[in-house]
């Protein structure tokens, strides 16, 4: 129960993660984005279009963090190789548009061909966050004096 508590915690502290960055590239990318789109530039407007990109973060970083730990059970971060997390956190990132056109009732063919540009953006997206967050847990892995790191990632009380 308590290997599986970790999991979920691992899970969810990676789709937080995911999510705080979301809201920092979709704050400064609304500022081109929403001119674009004829859109006032205001703050109000700003913050709506990096919560979304926030939302997606989440639902995008807590499905690589599932799929990461189902995918990659028994390996370290040392082990995980680049292309296999990158193709993780792409198919992760398409989960999101799947999901919104469930929602809405409109997953048709039709649906995914208007949606194709939103589908490589999530996925690209999602590629270069998990990227990213290998790229930061083997630096903080490497930051860790030797023989820290199984001390620090084990759970209180619990048996080797």
């Amino acid at each position: 129960m308590r290997e599986l508590l970790r999991k979920l915690r691992a899970i969810l502290g990676m789709g937080i993660t995911w999510g705080v960055a979301g809201f920092g590239i979709g704050l400064p990318l609304s500022l081109v984005v929403l001119p674009l789109q004829g859109v006032p530039l205001t703050l109000a407007f700003m913050v709506e279009s990096a919560l979304q990109l926030a939302a997606f973060g989440v639902f995008a970083g807590t499905g690589f963090g599932a799929i990461l730990a189902a995918a990659e059970r028994k390996r370290s971060f040392d082990d995980l190789s680049l292309p296999r997390v990158t193709l993780w956190g792409a198919l992760a990132g398409s989960l999101f548009p799947v999901f919104t056109l469930l929602v809405e009732g409109a997953l048709s063919l039709e649906a995914i061909r208007w949606n194709l540009p939103v589908f490589g953006m999530t996925i690209a997206v999602g590629a270069g966050l998990s990227a990213g967050t290998l790229w930061i847990a083997r630096k903080s892995q490497d930051a860790l004096p030797p023989g820290d790191v199984a001390e620090r990632l084990q759970a209180p009380g619990a048996e080797e």
